[in-house]
């Protein structure tokens, strides 16, 4: 009768179903189950099987619905050996500092290789293989800290189309150590995504999207620090707390057993467990409170100097300041990470600081601040070679080229107002080069009375002009109209005010204009500068100036606060104080 019951409608009909009866009066199987109350009257003349009742009998096969015992009123308690509180600090302090500077690290890889984004807005695993040969090839490692980073805001896409650094990244690198370490944390904490479910998929893939992954990630940490500071845990036990406090994950064992896996491999890498056990990190990040004082102090100070050996190698005892690790990277290249980082200087290496605007003298006054070992001889012989050999052969765009015989008449040519328009440069004695279409550089000399001959590219005189054609449909002509005076003063106004103004003091040298942005940079001060584009193209930017030196102009716009650096090498003028009107 139970059975019949079991999976049909729940309800039988019965005469007098509401009456009393005994287990001793019962006489019939109806009777039997309404004194034993797994049936109960539902009015006169129906009876009814309890929810209870049913999902006792329906999981006599499975325990999916409910355990083959009863659930126990108190939650299981998490116990272990306890360890060295001293080695465990220890332990915790070192994968901190590990994963903070692993972060910069790839963040500033990111920085000189932007890397583009799939359809799924992931990374590609070739991609990500690149970047963790940096972490010794630790692919799911640098999956995570690629994906802290992003729930940070350290990285983002501002096109959807190539992941770079953030604006917060500028200001996260010179944060203290433990605030630095902190924002990782609880942005892992929070976020609504599993980190390391991209091992299988992309990191930051919109796959590892998890609503519940902030609950249970706080539930199993909880979890774990319920045990004590100290106390080694076995991650089985993690699993058994979840399953009593959420019963619908403890239904699915095996998935239940993945999420731990990935939950504590990853709170190891930050450092809120070591050496299987929890650490005094763990309650600061559950409780939002700042890093104690003690831990804090575990926390090793950024240096400002490396030791170069004359094997062309630097050797950086500690972390460096963001900076001084910025401009290293730059010079050279990184072979090693952690507390003790090895940077090789190569030709490749240094030829990046060229490229990148610096000049032989400014890269060693650089390295003479920032070596407590002075610059060895065969580094001095590696930046003078570069140094000579960089900038022999020039790569450039243009449109048109000039060829003129007459010294005289080229200087004419570059000293007359057109000269601007077309955007004329020389190159070389009796050459010069023009962003401008050939025709219109043919059309606007004959304007200055010259008589000028084109040529095809192979150098042969062009007679006449290539004929042009118009397309076989011809739309209907627009109509025309007069226009006024008025109106045409006003369109020759407007783009007048377009042009670039180079401001005033465009003149001057350039130790004049470096010593105006250092005194800029004392008060704070928003100044125009001037700058040349790779073409010659001039164009004015106003900054407020926060640091000169590296090669460059370190400041914030006025306008939109973002962090600029401008090479100094492409400056052409200063002008301090408020822009005119």
């Amino acid at each position: 009768m139970l059975d019949r019951l079991l999976w049909g409608p729940p309800t039988g009909t019965v005469r007098n179903a509401d009456r009393t009866i005994r287990v001793a009066d019962a006489r019939t199987p109806v009777e039997l189950l309404l004194a034993h109350r797994l049936l109960r009257p539902l009015d006169r003349d129906t009876v009814i099987m309890p929810q209870e009742v049913a999902l006792r009998l329906r999981s006599a096969t499975s325990d999916y619905l409910l355990g083959p015992e009863p659930v126990s009123p108190a939650a299981p308690m998490i116990t272990g050996r306890a360890a060295s509180r001293t080695v465990i600090r220890s332990a915790s302090a070192g994968a901190a500092n590990e994963i903070v500077h692993d972060a910069e690290l790839i963040i500033s890889d990111l920085d000189a290789h932007p890397r583009r984004l799939l359809r799924d807005s992931g990374i590609s695993t070739r991609d990500v293989q690149a970047i963790s040969r940096a972490l010794d090839g630790r692919v799911d490692y640098t999956g995570f800290l690629l994906e802290a980073a992003s729930a940070a805001g350290l990285i983002g896409s501002p096109d959807r189309i190539t992941v770079l650094p953030t604006t917060e990244f500028d200001r996260w690198v010179t944060l203290p150590g433990p605030d630095r370490w902190l924002r990782l944390a609880t942005a892992w904490r929070d976020a609504d995504r599993y980190f390391s479910s991209t091992v299988e998929s992309h990191p930051l893939s919109a796959e590892a999207v998890a609503p519940r992954a902030p609950d249970n990630r706080r539930l199993i940490m909880n979890a774990a620090a319920s045990a004590g500071v100290g106390t080694v845990i076995n991650v089985d036990d993690l699993a058994e707390v979840t399953a009593w406090h959420r019963p619908s994950a403890g239904r699915h064992a095996q998935q239940l057993a993945v999420v731990i896996g990935w939950t504590w491999q990853e709170a190891t890498w930050l450092g809120l467990t070591a050496l299987g056990a929890v650490t005094d990190l763990l309650p600061a990040v559950l409780d939002d409170r700042p890093v104690p004082d003690d831990l804090a102090g575990l926390f090793p100070e950024p240096l400002d100097r490396v030791i170069i050996q004359s094997d062309l190698t630097a050797i950086a005892q500690g972390p460096l300041e963001a900076a001084v690790a910025s401009t290293l990277r730059l010079l050279a290249d990184q072979e090693s990470r952690g507390g003790g980082a090895v940077y090789r200087f190569s030709p490749g290496s240094v030829r990046r600081g060229f490229d990148s605007g610096w000049a032989a003298a400014e890269i060693s006054d650089w390295l003479i601040r920032h070596s407590a070992t002075g610059i060895p001889q065969p580094l001095r012989y590696l930046i003078d070679d570069v140094a000579r050999q960089h900038g022999t052969v020039r790569v450039g765009g243009a449109a048109s080229y000039l060829r003129i015989e007459d010294p005289a008449q080229q200087a004419a040519i570059l000293a007359h107002p057109e000269a601007a328009r077309l955007q004329l440069r020389s190159i070389a004695p009796g050459v010069l080069v023009s962003g401008a279409d050939p025709e219109e550089v043919v059309q606007a000399l004959r304007g200055l009375g010259l008589k000028p001959a084109a040529e095809d590219d192979q150098g042969r005189l062009l007679t006449t002009r290539p004929p042009r054609r118009a397309g076989s449909r011809r739309p209907d002509p627009p109509e025309r109209r007069q226009a006024a005076a008025e109106e045409i003063a006003a369109a020759v106004l407007a783009a007048d005010r377009r042009l670039p103004r180079p401001p005033a003091g465009a003149g001057a040298s350039v130790d004049d204009g470096l010593e105006s942005l250092r005194r800029a940079a004392e008060r704070a001060e928003v100044v125009r500068l001037g700058l040349v584009d790779g073409n010659g193209r001039p164009s004015t930017r106003e900054l407020r100036v926060q640091r000169v030196g590296d090669g460059a102009v370190h400041g914030v716009d006025p306008g939109t606060g973002e962090t600029v650096s401008v090479p100094i090498a492409r400056i052409s003028g200063v002008l301090l104080g408020d822009p005119p009107n």
